[in-house]
């Protein structure tokens, strides 16, 4: 069984990227992060961050003893939400924000649990007024 799979979480975004591509354009416009939250909906935890336009952030997994999904999100220069969200999750422990203004990057990291095996799936869509990036995890099957 795969713990923490790079591979997993790489795959998913490369399948997600190959259907959907960002222009110069849309990659050039300020991003402006509207909320971040977590949900539990069965045995699938999710969070998901509300953007003002379509967007694919870089994301990177870090394993190891303290495993984390990175989420950088640029340009974004104002950030005024919660700079930690403790969920208490089996998988995802918490989530740090930060704002990084020398970069104009806010960078999301997803603290998970060490102890379990998962699978990790980013997703994005948008509706009328917003687009969502949600990464999902739940058990490694």
């Amino acid at each position: 069984m795969l713990r923490h799979s790079p591979v997993l979480l790489t795959g998913a975004a490369l399948l997600f990227l190959a259907g959907v591509l960002q222009t110069a354009d849309v990659q050039a416009q300020e991003i402006i992060v509207k909320h971040i939250g977590f949900q539990l909906e069965e045995s699938i935890e999710s969070v998901t961050v509300e953007l003002n336009n379509d967007y694919v952030p870089d994301f990177f997994p870090i394993e190891g003893d303290k495993p984390r999904i990175v989420f950088d999100f640029k340009p974004v220069s104002f950030w005024d939400g919660p700079t930690r969200i403790k969920v208490g999750g089996k998988y995802i422990q918490r989530i740090r924000i930060h704002l990084h203004s020398d970069t104009a990057t806010l960078r999301v990291v997803l603290d998970l649990n060490p102890a379990e095996d998962f699978y990790a799936t980013p997703t994005f869509f948008k509706s009328k007024n917003a687009c969502f990036m949600k990464m999902s995890i739940q058990k490694n099957q």
